[in-house]
């Protein structure tokens, strides 16, 4: 059975209590602390396979589901050498984040567990380190300014942190009631500044003389040379604080940041997390149902001129109303089968043209992306000697904002006239 801790008897605590004080030594106040922490919505996304005595335990965070459709589940602690067990257990969890509307959860295991969970077969993809500065010699950069964050410039402190983070590799953004605690502790938070402009964030955090931080750039100012800057003003910074010995956070998958950090000096101290990633979009190839279908929705606005029945479609020999370009081209994307979106890749003047239509009442709620996400990874596969671009009309800001995001640059404006005259961008995926 499958139990949230906030439903949990107090003999079933004090049962978790003892198994949890095999490996360590806690408190019943201090495990209380640990479950009902904010992060796991007070206790509620805390799961238990409970039989007779815990079995598994599941700390889930949901709080970027809504913003980042993805959501986390941390495999806090295993009592059973039984698979099934423990898929009952990440079943659970897995059904408890997607019904939320994640299209993807990031799954960690730690490294006191990974010889049983490698023994039944689970795989992790990459790991999250702890590093520490090894070279302390001070480097001859420029350093950046600080402006610390204050009631006046929170909500440009949020608006840049988003923008540094919700679309790495583990993404997250930040609330203005994170801020607000932010803002509780002096001399930790700031907003980083090349000049007048504002280019990225810190947030330094000091226990005796130990010294860690977290940095990001917003991500207009990325590539052009600030991230060494903006780590020497890190490190300095913690220095002249009186640390001893300076420390981060990073995950292999964000491959630039842990090559630059080598480069500086910092070495691997210890692995705190094993990682793998599950997606709960499905694609197959758009059949004629799933055509038809699309073929119903209705935008509203400027966005009308997208509106086509799949009877025009086939009168005006449209690709999607075709069986042999519509299996070779487009795909179709569901979720707990329900079909959200569908995408097109096919090779045109030597490039490779990918599109995209998304379920009209899902638009900009996150799920473009990561269709987008996985054209492009098709459209690699299939053409790969290819540019890949896409077209898209000058008014549709939400597209273009997306396709940006994901490194597509505009090359080229050209019109067309069908009855009225038509503007369109040709983008190209840069990076």
């Amino acid at each position: 059975m499958i139990k949230g801790y906030d439903r949990l008897e107090d003999f079933e605590k004090v049962k978790i209590l003892d198994c949890l004080n095999t490996k360590e030594n806690i408190t019943l106040e201090e495990m209380d602390l640990r479950y009902k922490d904010e992060i796991y919505n007070f206790s509620k996304n805390v799961f238990i396979n409970f039989k007779d005595t815990p079995k598994v335990i599941l700390n889930c965070i949901t709080k970027e589901v809504e913003k980042l459709k993805t959501g986390y589940i941390i495999i806090d602690s295993i009592f059973t050498d039984k698979k099934e067990e423990i898929d009952e257990a990440l079943n659970y969890a897995e059904d408890f984040i997607e019904n939320l509307g994640a299209v993807k959860v990031l799954i960690c295991f730690r490294e006191k567990d990974k010889g049983v969970l490698e023994s039944l077969g689970f795989k992790y993809s990459y790991r999250s380190y702890a590093m520490e500065l090894i070279d302390n010699d001070l480097k001859a950069l420029e350093l950046l300014n600080l402006e610390e964050l204050n009631e006046k410039n929170q909500k440009e402190f949020i608006k840049i942190y988003n923008s540094a983070f919700n679309d790495m590799p583990h993404g997250c953004t930040l609330s203005e009631e994170e801020c607000s605690n932010l803002l509780k502790e002096k001399d930790k938070s700031f907003i980083v500044k090349k000049g007048r402009e504002s280019v990225g964030f810190l947030t330094l955090d000091i226990e005796k003389e130990n010294g860690k931080f977290d940095i990001g750039l917003d991500r207009k100012y990325r590539n052009r040379g600030l991230s060494k800057e903006l780590l020497e003003t890190a490190i300095v910074n913690l220095k002249i604080r009186g640390v001893k010995t300076v420390s981060l956070i990073v995950i292999e998958k964000n491959k630039r940041a842990f090559e630059i950090y080598k480069r500086r000096g910092f070495e691997v101290k210890n692995t705190l997390g094993y990682w793998y990633e599950k997606s709960f979009l499905q694609d197959e190839t758009l059949k004629e149902d799933m055509a038809k279908e699309a073929c119903t929705w209705k935008y509203r606005g400027k966005y009308k001129v997208y509106n086509m029945s799949y009877r025009e479609a086939l009168i005006k020999k449209y690709s999607i109303g075709i069986k042999e370009s519509r299996e070779k081209e487009f795909i179709g994307y569901k979720l707990k089968d329900n079909l959200i979106g569908y995408g097109r890749v096919r090779e045109y003047n030597n490039e490779c043209y990918i599109g995209i239509g998304i379920k009209p009442s899902l638009c900009g709620k996150g799920y473009g992306k990561f269709i987008m996400n996985d054209l492009i990874n098709k459209a690699k596969e299939r053409y790969k000697d290819k540019d890949i671009v896409v077209e898209v009309r000058d008014f549709n800001k939400r597209a273009i904002k997306c396709y940006e995001k994901l490194g597509f640059r505009i090359i080229d404006v050209y019109e067309i006239i069908r009855g009225e005259r038509i503007t369109f961008y040709k983008m190209k995926l840069i990076n």
